[in-house]
């Protein structure tokens, strides 16, 4: 008797349902990616598998395969906002930023801005060397969601890592006051029960900001600021998972105080 032969449709099917089912165990991310794979290429012209696909070659950083399947998908639907966002990523990843940030402008200019392509802008101007036009698309998320919790975090992220990269004291210093303000305008802003928004954590972020700060000013203010802030932290949250450190931080502030 024969055994009957699978037809390319059931293939399919049977390809996306097994790769869904990878996604959902453990490390099996790159297995499914696989599964997707195959079953874009029983149908090139459907972008399902070939999202799907590329999302997982993503995850494992195999970006040469999740190249692969993103333009393909860009290929039969090429103003596709997602399709587009998808291509850009992998080429962020694969660090050919210029491109990257090419296709998000065409996003821009076909589909208008919003706070999450602009943040994407905004990490690509960076890699290129570009803060200024990186602030720009920060300061226009806060401008245009002025209770945004995310859009002062982002901001604030930002001038603390600026502060990491920057050799010149004086700069330093700035930056590091500059993430402060933006991190208490979170905290300001957040709600007190929301773990999205965590209040508690953006007081930490004020401390951390401080204490950076103080370690190229040495200006006693700035310690007592850090010490104020992760106090407060510890008493909003003593159980958060950094409650420990910013015991120590304040511990090893204080003792700084005392050996000067």
């Amino acid at each position: 008797m024969s055994v009957p032969v699978e037809d390319s449709a059931a293939a399919y099917q049977r390809l996306m349902a097994e790769g869904g089912q990878l996604l959902e165990a453990d490390d099996q991310q790159a297995e499914a990616g696989v599964k997707f794979r195959e079953a874009a290429l029983l149908k090139p012209d459907d972008n399902e598998a070939l999202v799907m696909a590329a999302d997982a070659f993503i995850y494992v950083d195999d970006y040469a395969q999740a190249r692969e399947m993103a333009e393909m998908a860009l290929t039969n639907t090429p103003e596709d906002r997602e399709v587009m966002r998808l291509n850009a990523q992998v080429l962020a990843y694969s660090d050919e930023h210029a491109a990257a940030l090419e296709l998000l402008e065409r996003i821009a200019e076909k589909h208008g801005r919003d706070s999450a392509l602009n943040s994407r802008m905004a990490s690509i101007h960076i890699e290129l060397g570009q803060d200024e036009r990186a602030e720009a698309c920060y300061e226009e998320n806060i401008m245009n969601a002025p209770d945004d919790i995310m859009a002062y975090t982002e901001y604030a992220h930002y001038w603390l890592s600026k502060g990491a990269r920057t050799s010149a004291d004086q700069e330093r210093i700035a930056y590091y006051q500059q993430s402060a303000d933006y991190y208490q305008q979170a905290f300001e802003k957040a709600k007190p029960d929301d773990d999205f928004d965590d209040q508690p954590g953006q007081m930490y972020s004020v401390g951390t900001a401080y204490e950076e700060k103080w370690k190229f000013s040495q200006d006693e203010a700035d310690k007592q600021k850090a010490i104020a802030a992760y106090r407060q932290f510890v008493e909003m949250k003593p159980d958060h998972p950094f409650a420990l450190g910013a015991q120590e931080a304040i511990a090893n502030l204080e003792a700084q105080g005392s050996m000067e």
